[in-house]
């Protein structure tokens, strides 16, 4: 039996990558193949003494440093990468269960024994997970790309690059750090990610609209009833950056294990749990 829900969980994910390719692995894709065109064209306009003097800074810059010390500096230029997976996650997550409902193939995927849990959770595995990982491996051939262009050009100019292999060593580093930064910072908002999936399975229309419009309705009948902003202090303060960037190995341990991850965990999987329950009823 548990050998078939996994099968069947599988499945689930695999459909969720097919279906959704284009944001997972187009979007860093398209990202990385722009960010490579450019500093090719930036390359082509400089002059021969220009690279020679860009290759053997880098040579000294990398050459017998720790990867460990510079990959979090790596890890710093990933930030565009890491903001086009967000965006991309907060789509994919507002038209998971909506999209499912509005084509009425939700019909289709009640008939077949896969439950409901089962379909959302492999939605937040993907999200989590799977995403991700074609992230990091869209990045990691942009990486893989750039060393040896600049590999083939200290060999052109005859510039020692012996550096570029703690380059390499540190971007290996970095790809890891970047995995599991992205990883956990999908954790530490999983309050975002339940209220985004509640209202994928709840709005008949316009699921983006309904979930800022409740989330500022609730704001101002706490500000008004109440007189106190609880509620935006507490998404101010999941939100602030601060809280989740992590470019360093060093107390991801802490985060993970900490209270607020907890507290953050429990509200998503209450949110989360109303999505599964929305997901009972077809328009």
């Amino acid at each position: 039996m548990y050998n078939i829900q996994v099968t069947r969980f599988l499945a689930l994910v695999e459909k969720e990558c097919l279906e959704n390719r284009h944001l997972m692995i187009g979007a860093p894709a398209i990202l990385a193949l722009v960010f490579f065109v450019f500093n090719f064209l930036v390359a082509s306009q400089l002059e021969p003494s220009q690279i020679v003097m860009a290759l053997e800074f880098l040579n000294r810059w990398f050459g017998g440093q720790s990867p460990v010390e510079t990959a979090p500096i790596i890890t710093l230029l990933a930030f565009p990468f890491v903001i086009t997976f967000f965006f991309c996650s907060v789509i994919y997550l507002l038209n998971s269960l909506y999209q499912d409902r509005r084509d009425m193939s939700i019909l289709f995927w009640q008939s077949m024994p896969v439950s409901n849990l089962l379909t959302v959770l492999s939605k937040i595995f993907t999200v989590m997970v799977v995403s991700p990982a074609f992230l990091v491996a869209c990045m990691s051939v942009l990486y893989l790309s750039l060393i040896i262009s600049l590999t083939f050009l200290g060999m052109r100019y005859d510039v020692e690059v012996a550096g570029l292999g703690y380059l390499l060593a540190a971007t290996g580093i970095h790809l890891v750090i970047l995995y599991l930064f992205v990883a956990t910072t999908v954790l530490w908002l999983l309050p975002l990610v339940g209220w985004l999936l509640l209202f994928s399975a709840f709005a008949r229309k316009a699921p983006m609209l309904w979930a800022i419009g409740v989330y500022f309705a609730i704001g101002f009948l706490e500000s008004f009833v109440f007189g106190s902003q609880f509620l935006s202090n507490w998404a101010q303060t999941r939100f602030d950056p601060d809280n989740f960037i992590i470019v360093e190995f060093i107390g991801l341990s802490d985060r993970l294990l900490s209270y607020n991850m907890l507290i953050g965990i429990v509200v998503g999987t209450l949110l989360i749990s109303g999505a599964v329950y929305m997901r009972r009823f077809v328009d």
